[in-house]
Parts: structure tokens; sequence; C-alpha cells
């Protein structure tokens, strides 16, 4: 059953590593509470020095004795453990030298613990050592920037006033920026940014004026003379036939890493009535950076 990690916490107190896990049957949501909410595995690793056939061996007999902890299979080198109230189900993973792995629902939690706590006390696995003696800051989990904007484009409001090209697809594919929230609440602001923007009863009022007003903060007209001289592939796409630049630009975050920062790039074209993206995420070459 594939896994799809979400994020990663470090503890202190009995277990080292614990990967929270999203299930693939729970839909990604952009709202970070509700996403924390549907998270409902652990992975916890620990090192040993049992070679694999023996650690399963060990694993079993740990699950038996004293006190049988659920119902059990023996499946290759894997161990599942199962609750036989709640039909949920933990797989022991015993196939990697030096590694004991266990994927397991928190509703298992406890039962995995008293079997982690077992295996300990046999000598049979121990904690696996920080990297790092200094404290490691939990990363909260967070929603891809390819899946926030796939879940802008589907809603028929942005797609009957925005258009995202091919290159802005494929930079949001490849963007590793972490604040989905913060892209949620800009993706917002745009779509309104493009609805003001191209209502002809606004035609007077300026392009910087209409972003304030529909909350696009970090919001530049046009890309610096050096981005623009020296760099200009990096701003330009196919639209409608032609090479067009696209200098109206938002920064999103703040700092050098892409994972805090990203820029979103797009034109007005009155005639086709639409806001154009063509480039969504790593900041191009000539770029100021906040």
């Amino acid at each position: 059953m594939p896994w799809h990690d979400l994020t990663e916490l470090r503890l202190d107190d009995g277990v080292i590593l614990v990967r929270f896990k999203q299930s693939p049957n729970h839909q990604p949501m952009i709202n970070q509470n509700h996403l924390f909410c549907n998270l409902r595995m652990f992975t916890f690793e620990y090192i040993t020095s049992t070679k694999p056939k023996s650690l399963k061996d060990a694993v079993i007999q740990a699950l038996k004795s004293p006190v049988r902890l659920g119902g059990m299979i023996s499946d290759g080198a894997v161990v599942i453990l199962s609750d036989l109230k709640s039909h949920h189900e933990a797989r022991i993973v015993c196939d990697v030298p030096g590694m004991l792995r266990i994927h397991a629902p928190v509703q298992m939690q406890s039962a995995v613990l008293e079997l982690c706590r077992r295996l300990m006390g046999r000598k049979i696995i121990s904690h696996k050592p920080f990297a790092d003696k200094a404290r490691v800051d939990e990363v909260k989990a967070f929603t891809p920037a390819c899946e926030v904007l796939a879940s802008h484009m589907a809603e028929e409001e942005f797609k009957k006033w925005i258009v995202v090209l091919p290159e802005a697809r494929a930079g949001a594919d490849a963007c590793k920026f972490r604040n989905d929230g913060a892209l949620h609440r800009y993706l917002v602001n745009l779509l309104r940014f493009a609805k003001e923007t191209l209502d002809t009863t606004n035609v007077r009022k300026r392009i910087d004026y209409i972003a304030k007003q529909c909350g696009l903060s970090h919001f530049s007209e046009n890309i610096s003379e050096t981005a623009r001289r020296k760099f200009p592939e990096d701003y330009t796409a196919l639209f409608d036939g032609q090479e067009r630049l696209f200098p109206m630009h938002v920064t999103i975050g703040a700092g050098q890493q892409e994972v805090d920062c990203m820029s979103i790039h797009f034109l007005i074209d009155r005639s086709a009535n639409r806001l154009v993206i063509a480039r969504f995420g790593r900041h191009g070459r000539g770029e100021s950076i906040r």
C-alpha cells in the first residue's frame, strides 16, 4: 500500500523519528487545519544490528508473548499486525538491513509502542540517533504549490478570468514553496485583481492601486532593467500566437530559499479579457528578492 510523506517530526520521548503520513484516499486540502485532521498514519524507525530474517523472528516472538498484541500475518519480510476489533493494520517491515520500520495508524499507536518497548528491552532495536544533537523543530505539513494551483484552476470563475500557460504549469510542478496558505490567498486575490482590472469602469485607475485594493501586496508592474535586458527569456512566453513579455508579478514570501519565497508573473490581455500567467514558482534571473 503506497503512503505519501507529508512531514517529519523528531521526538525525545521514546520515538526518535516519526513521519506523519496521509492515505491516498484522503484528498489534499488547502486549509491547513483541515489538512492536519486528515493525517492518519505514523512511521516509526529504529536501528538494529540483527539481520532481517532474525529480526522478523524476534518481532513475531515479541508479538506473541507475554500478551498477544493482536492478529498477526507474516508476508515475506513484512509482519502485519491487526486490531481484531477495529480492523486497523500496522505493517512491520524487516527487509532493510540495520533498520526496523513500522507503518501504523494512530489508532494502533499504543500497541506499536508496546511492541517497540519489548524489542528494546530485549536489545533487538535501539533509538535512531540524531544527526544533530540540537533541537529539531517540527516541519508543518503543506500542500504542494502545483496542487494549490490545480485546485484554483478547477474553479469555473478562475477559468473564466485567468489563463495559466504550460510554462507556468511546469513551473508549478517544480515549485518547492511550502507556505500553501499564503499561496492560496494570493491566488484568491489575483482573481479579484483580474476582475477589477478588466472591468471597463476601472480603466482610469492605476494598476498598482487596484492591486493594493485587491490585497496583492508585493506587486510590481515591471521586472528590473537587468532582468529585461539580460534575461528576457525567463519572462517571455508564447500567447495567442505571439512571444510576449510578462512583466507584472507578485512576490510571495521572503528569503533566498525556494521553499520560502516564490513569484508569479503575468500580464493583462484586454483583447482576450483575461489575466495570463506565464511564470509560477522559482524566481527568474535578475529578479530582486525580498
